[in-house]
Order: structure tokens, then sequence, then C-alpha cells
């Protein structure tokens, strides 16, 4: 877990508890602590991977948590994303909490928007929030039951369902470009199979140019080809995970999701994950 500074509590008796467990890349826990305060300064945050994206759950207490200059006071339910590579301050009463600490780019965070959301309070009993915390609330257990293969094709879902309570919960306070971007990627995600799909289409389907799209763009890890590439190869090495899709062949997936001819997808696909489509359907 990222290191923190603790003050020492004015409980002395009250019992700490820490469950962690692994579910794939990410690392998760359950935390019991006392009521104190904690931080994390310049020095602590420098031997922190600046790759890593930290989101907690808040089942019981109150928690205040001030970073990059933000604030937020969190009730059960709430959640909270914080950059572990950055200094933080935390007050709490007698708190349980759920941690989930994954790589940034799983969830699709750039450096900055990771900054931005940091510290900002996630309603965890509406919306999207809701069901991130669903899942969240008893996922230290549960993850022990899960097989490898099935924790494989678990995270990259429960990834897609945070990243979205993270980066909509705030759209009222985000920029007109960060809403924009949001409504791009909506509309990627829902037209993978379309094999026109591209810059041009793209840029048509939001009436801007195909030079503002790239612009959006730039502030963020992939361009749009980039991105409309790994998402559509995502999708394709889950079909190829499941067993339902077994008399489909793997030339098949990828024309299915807009990767053929079956040379360029086998290209494609090796390139981005070091195996062939048809290893990765063999090695379940």
């Amino acid at each position: 877990m990222p290191p923190l500074h603790r003050f020492r509590s004015t409980n002395e008796n009250f019992p700490s508890r820490l469950t962690t467990a692994t579910l794939g890349p990410l690392r998760l826990a359950e935390c019991v602590t006392p009521p104190g305060e904690s931080y994390r300064d310049e020095a602590l945050a420098r031997s922190v991977n600046r790759e890593l994206c930290q989101i907690d759950l808040i089942l019981d207490g109150h928690v205040t948590v001030e970073q990059n200059g933000n604030r937020a006071q969190l009730s059960p339910n709430d959640l909270v994303v914080i950059n572990p590579a950055r200094p933080v301050h935390v007050l709490s009463t007698a708190t349980t909490n759920v941690t989930i600490i994954s790589p940034r780019k799983l969830l699709r965070l750039s450096s900055g928007e990771l900054d931005r959301i940091s510290a900002t309070r996630i309603r965890g009993d509406s919306g999207p929030g809701a069901v991130a915390a669903s899942l969240m609330r008893n996922l230290v257990q549960a993850s022990a039951d899960f097989s490898p293969r099935q924790a494989e094709r678990t995270v990259p879902i429960l990834a897609d369902l945070i990243a979205v309570a993270l980066t909509e919960d705030d759209s009222a306070s985000r920029s007109a470009a960060d809403q924009l971007y949001a409504r791009i990627i909506a509309h990627i995600d829902s037209h993978l199979m379309d094999s026109d799909l591209s810059p041009a289409s793209i840029a048509a389907a939001h009436f801007i140019s195909v030079r503002r799209l790239h612009q959006i763009f730039q502030k963020h890890p992939h361009t749009v080809a980039a991105l409309i590439r790994e998402r559509r190869l995502e999708q394709c090495r889950r079909d190829l995970a499941d067993p339902a899709n077994d008399a489909l062949p793997v030339a098949a997936i990828g024309a299915r999701w807009g990767l053929s001819p079956p040379a360029h997808f086998n290209r494609l696909f090796k390139t981005a994950y070091g195996y062939t489509p048809g290893q990765a359907r063999l090695s379940r």
C-alpha cells in the first residue's frame, strides 16, 4: 500500500485491521483504523510508482481528504480517488474502508486527469458510483474465489465501471472539452463493430473538424486511432477467452470488431499482447 505517516490515535485501545488480497493487476485492502490524522509528504510521494491510482470506498466513519488543492468530505458509501504519487492529508474518525490500487492506464486516466479528480467526493448511492461501490464492497473477500482466468476477464469490466464513476460524477465542473471527450469515448465504445469507425466519422458525428478532434486527444495518453485499436483488441481478447465463442473462427472474431484481414489482426494482436489470437484461445 502507498506509504503514509500517521499521527498517534487519541484512543490507544481501538483495534486496527488490514486485510489484503489481489485480483489480477489490482491490489485490494480492507482497512479498519482508529480516529486520527495521516499524511504523505513529498519525500514519501517520490517513493511511489507514478503509474498507480488509488480508489477508496468508505464503509463506515467520516473522512476528509485533501490533495492537489481539492478537499473531499466523505461519509459511508462515498468514493474518492487519490494519486498515491502526490502529497495527501487525511483526517478521519474511526473508519472502515475498501481500497483498490490499480495501474492508472487500466482506468484510462492521464496524470492530469488523475490530479484533477483526486480528493473529490464521488457519491456511491446513485448512478455509476453506486454500481462501483456495490462491486467494491465485498471485493477483498470475494477475490479469493476467483480463478486466474476469471480474474483476467473480470478486471477490465470492473475497471471500466470504476472509470465511469470516477470521470462522470463531476461532469458539472468539467470543461467543455472534457465533456466532449467523454461523449467521444462513449461514441467509440458503442461503434467498435462499425468497420468505418474513423477519426473522420467520429468528428462528423460530433459536428467538429478532424483537426479539432485530434486537439482534444492531445492531453490524453492515446491518439484517436490508437484508442480505437486498443479497445477493439481488448474486445477480441475477451471473446477469445470465452468458451461460448469456440465455434467462431479466430478471423471472424477479429472481423466482428473491425480488425481485418486476418494477417493484419494477427499482427496487431501479437504486437499488443506478445502472442497470437490463436495462442490466446489455446492457452485458456
